[in-house]
């Protein structure tokens, strides 16, 4: 199968796995053929995992594929770029979907939780909302991983306060990364993001009152939200701002003002 990839171009083959799940598979008598192609393909990495995940989606929910290392590779896909490339928003839906069951282990939903927030002190604005609802939806979910927000020091130990994250950014296996032991501080630090929308949410989000009373948030609404509309909204000031120096009408005005000069 990976002899039939490589006879691929690059562009063709982002073009199959795009239409794959929607124009291939449902006219296929057993979409199970297709099962070496898209493990294949989802065992390159980067864009064209998440390209195959749908496909895989559909091969796991309707056919029984049994696929053991999965949620461990879907695990690796969480790297920066993750919230820069054109697909973003089709990967976090499938991630929610992916992570919806409550029989999942608690490490696993701990890992995925502590690495989308680690990831969102780079993120841009709109990958910051998509990962702070990711992250309370999943909390929700699985009312244990609670602990990774009201912990103030790691477990077993006598020290007032953390000295360092223990959690191990670089490991690609979800055992392996220590997030039952970390916390997710980064979520405080995005309660004073610079961007208004990103603020509000995260103080809403992690509210006490509103932690335990609401449902879980609508993940939709922010995977068609654009950079441009956030940006837009930031741009729309109704009422001037204070500034640091003199507003000047003309090119030597100031000058003229400061130094008396005619």
């Amino acid at each position: 199968m990976i002899d039939c990839i490589a006879k691929l171009t690059e562009a063709i083959y982002k073009q199959v796995l795009v239409a794959l799940d929607t124009k291939v598979m449902p006219h296929l008598t057993d979409p199970r053929m297709l099962i070496d192609f898209l493990t294949d393909s989802y065992n390159l990495g980067g864009v064209h995992s998440i390209l195959a995940l749908n496909g895989l989606f559909i091969l796991i929910n309707e056919h029984n594929l049994d696929y053991p290392d999965f949620y461990t590779k879907l695990y690796g896909l969480l790297k920066p770029p993750i919230f820069h490339v054109r697909y973003m928003p089709r990967f976090f839906h499938l991630l929610d979907i992916f992570l919806t069951s409550t029989h999942l282990p608690l490490y696993l939903i701990a890992a995925f939780c502590k690495k989308i927030s680690y990831l969102m002190l780079t993120a841009p604005p709109r990958g910051i909302l998509i990962g702070v609802t990711t992250i309370i939806n999943l909390m929700k979910r699985h009312p244990n991983c609670k602990v990774l927000i009201h912990r103030s020091h790691p477990p077993l130990e006598k020290t007032p306060e953390m000295d360092s994250d223990p959690f191990d950014t670089d490991a690609d296996d979800p055992k392996a990364c220590r997030a039952l032991e970390s916390c997710l501080w980064e979520m405080e630090t995005l309660k004073s993001h610079y961007c208004p929308k990103v603020a509000a949410l995260v103080n809403d989000l992690l509210n006490p009152t509103n932690f335990l009373s609401k449902p879980e948030e609508e993940l939709g609404p922010y995977l068609d939200l654009t950079d441009k509309q956030i940006f837009k909204e930031l741009l729309q000031v109704t009422e001037d701002l204070p500034i640091e120096v003199p507003d000047i009408d003309k090119l030597f005005s100031y000058i003229r003002t400061k130094y008396n000069t005619k």
